[in-house]
């Protein structure tokens, strides 16, 4: 008897370690109907093992897609996506399409999905949003649910929430609520005040009437911002201003803006405001330019001593040069040799070295491995690995865990269908939308101390091999 207890003993320590999927000096994820030793709101925390949930078990007693219940484990009060709590709290009623749940019935579903009151489920039923009694009683923007329930399009011009006779809602780009009907904004306006139905600002080459409910043309020529009728504020591209009530254009050659004839302001694109109020060229290939001087040119171009030329490289496969004979970043598949030489890198799959054994920066796919090679990625589902064991970032939808000590990608989400519909017990999902994130550790307990409880289960295991042998 003695045996097969220290046995059984030895055989769910083992389980403990062999059902944690990521495990370093804690677990934090642990294999299906496995539960690490502190529970929170059906999330694991962070501790040393897994161990055989009972609550878990009992959970699915319930009914299998009941994803939390409290003890004596008679009724649900959770059931994953696309379920929802029957009222008695003993099964979970499926409910297709259920975007987001209301205690015991769905609360709104998805597109083109209708919520039908009598049942709490989803019913296909185009342009309707709510359905009771086999009658929609709610219809989508631009609708309505005429006396035979059906959704009709509303005859009321703006729209969008209302009936047959009246508005409630209209759409807010080019109607306002008058009342029970949409009156259009003032054409031109782009700033319409709703609740003081009235125009505050006008689009360019228009301004705003005297009694603010509408925008007239500017009849200035080459005015685009204005007052009213007669007094200009702002003038077009390549004019200036003169008394405010008139518009001349700009003698000064590339310049679209003066405060006089003589005074640029802006220069067009690829030219700049010199000291003396004129337009200059920004030098050819300048990717920098300031403070009337260029400060970088681009890739295969270098610049002059003064900054006002940038000159082409003439060193093959230079991207980068200080000047004519001296070379400061090769092209990719190329190192640098005594600051004036690019040659090709001779190991494979690399795009950057600092020598031709050396490799910087490999390819997509491949990591740098400890001889300054380019080695293919090995970590399942990781886009950026760092050796052999160790992965930096993962793809999109996998969270990055430790197993032992090697790195693993894990699936964030359990079960799929066109939108993840549950997510593993350490991830929140978004408002059942189909995505999974990396629990808030806010919202977990404080673990126990690793080193403690591995301590306490070495020590058992110890214990429990000694007595072992001697039985054998």
């Amino acid at each position: 008897m003695l045996k097969h207890l220290i046995l059984v003993t030895l055989v769910a320590f083992s389980l403990q370690k062999e059902n944690c999927l990521a495990s370093k000096n804690y677990c934090k994820r642990c294999n299906t109907d496995f539960y690490t030793l502190i529970e929170h709101q059906n999330y694991k925390s962070k501790v040393s093992e897994c161990i055989k949930n009972s609550k878990y078990e009992k959970i699915k007693t319930v009914d299998v897609n009941c994803i939390d219940a409290d003890d004596p484990y008679e009724q649900c009060k959770e059931c994953k996506r696309d379920y929802v709590v029957a009222s008695d709290g003993k099964k979970c009623i499926p409910v297709p399409h259920c975007q987001v749940r209301d205690d015991d019935k769905c609360g709104t579903c998805f597109d083109p999905f209708a919520k039908n009151d009598n049942d709490r489920t989803c019913e296909k039923k185009p342009l309707c949003k709510e359905i009771k009694d086999n009658k929609c009683i709610d219809c989508i923007y631009y609708y309505y649910p005429n006396a035979d329930g059906e959704c009709k399009s509303i005859p009321l011009e703006d729209c969008v929430v209302g009936d047959d006779k009246k508005c409630t809602q209209c759409n807010t780009n080019v109607a306002y609520l008058d009342g029970d009907v949409c009156k259009k904004i003032p054409q031109h306006c782009n700033n319409f005040i709703q609740a003081d139905k009235i125009c505050q600002t006008c689009d360019n080459r228009y301004y705003v009437s005297t009694d603010k409910k509408k925008c007239e043309s500017i009849t200035i020529s080459n005015c685009i911002q204005a007052n009213d009728a007669t007094t200009c504020s702002v003038c077009d591209n390549k004019y200036y201003l003169v008394n405010n009530n008139e518009c001349k254009s700009i003698p000064i050659p590339n310049c679209l803006q003066a405060s006089d004839e003589k005074t640029c302001t802006k220069c067009a694109n690829n030219y700049f405001v010199n000291n003396d109020k004129k337009c200059s060229k920004i030098p050819d290939h300048c990717t920098s330019f300031y403070l009337q001087k260029c400060h970088q040119c681009a890739d295969t171009y270098y610049l002059n001593g003064d900054g006002t030329e940038c000159k082409s490289i003439t060193i093959s496969n230079c991207i980068q040069a200080n000047d004519a004979t001296t070379c400061s970043v090769c092209d990719n598949k190329y190192y640098l040799v005594n600051n004036n030489e690019c040659k090709s890198i001779p190991i494979d799959n690399c795009l950057q070295a600092s020598d031709d054994k050396t490799c910087t920066k490999c390819a997509t796919g491949f990591y740098i491995d400890k001889e300054n090679k380019c080695k293919a990625i090995s970590i399942d589902n990781c886009l950026v690995q760092t050796d052999e064991k160790k992965c930096f970032q993962c793809k999109d939808g996998y969270d990055l865990n430790q197993d032992g000590d090697a790195d693993k990608c894990i699936k964030m989400c359990m079960e799929e269908q066109e939108v993840c519909t549950l997510c593993d017990y350490n991830y929140d999902s978004f408002d059942y939308g189909g995505s999974c994130e990396v629990l808030d550790s806010s919202k977990v307990p404080p673990a126990p101390k690793s080193d403690e409880f591995s301590s306490f289960i070495n020590f058992n295991l110890v214990i429990a091999a000694l007595i072992l042998s001697l039985i054998l």
